[in-house]
């Protein structure tokens, strides 16, 4: 009977256990709204240029030529400041004027390298650049990281994430809903899983204050991921909606 007891006690430990596991993974998702974000959230402002000091930009400057432009002249380098996250990482867009960069295919939020899922959460972080030229690098402890790398290495958080959709062009974010199996897709405005004609013609409707959209639908119809709605992303769902076909 003694024996009995204790592995019956050993099973239920084991599933007590499993259950404790399973409750944790649970409990740290988080689902979030436009009210309850996990960082600010402000109307975004233009990305700006600013001034660099000196001895700063000296320094960038023989990073770059070391370590990404070995064969390049010095004078070919471009690089730009756009001000520092609350964590003293610097916002650096730098390149070579003597290159070609080439576009960046499937840059409308589905390009990994360009994209975050917040880890258990609801909420996805897009940068929508046309080529590796746009792109804004955060500098930190001498070294250059792109945003999602940046993150990913624990060199910044989502709250810092949310400072860089404050500061960086064409860097978003989006909500995904929790009620499908599936989210729903960016330019899917009435949610029938399809992206057409209906679709584009919703997002004029909102552009021209015939309707209103809700927080969800503004994100949905901000198919270039810019910050806005308006008649180009009408024009993007038209194309994409074309394409299907």
């Amino acid at each position: 009977m003694s024996r009995k007891i204790k592995i019956l006690t050993s099973v239920f430990s084991v599933v007590l256990v499993l259950i404790m596991a399973c409750s944790v993974d649970v409990s740290a998702y988080s689902a979030y709204g436009i009210d309850n974000l996990p960082f600010e959230y402000e109307p975004h402002y233009p990305q700006t240029e600013q001034e660099l000091s000196p001895d700063v930009k000296n320094e960038i400057m023989q990073k770059l030529m070391t370590d990404v432009y070995p064969d390049s002249n010095a004078g070919d380098i471009v690089v730009k400041y756009y001000g520092e996250l609350s964590n003293g990482a610097m916002l650096i867009n730098h390149y070579d004027k003597t290159y070609s960069y080439p576009k960046i295919e499937n840059r409308l939020n589905n390009n990994s390298e360009y994209r975050i899922d917040v880890t258990n959460s609801n909420i996805t972080f897009s940068y929508c650049i046309e080529s590796q030229k746009d792109e804004v690098y955060l500098y930190i402890d001498g070294e250059f990281y792109n945003f999602r790398n940046a993150y990913l290495s624990k060199k910044i958080d989502v709250k810092m994430l949310g400072e860089l959709v404050q500061k960086v062009d064409n860097l978003t974010f989006y909500i995904i809903p929790l009620w499908d199996d599936e989210p729903q897709k960016i330019g899917d405005i009435d949610a029938d899983d399809r992206i057409t004609v209906k679709d584009a013609t919703e997002v004029q409707k909102y552009c021209a204050s015939d309707i209103e959209f809700s927080e969800l639908e503004k994100s949905l119809a901000d198919v270039n991921g810019d910050g806005t709605v308006n008649v180009i992303d009408a024009t993007e769902i038209q194309k994409i909606a074309i394409n299907a076909k």
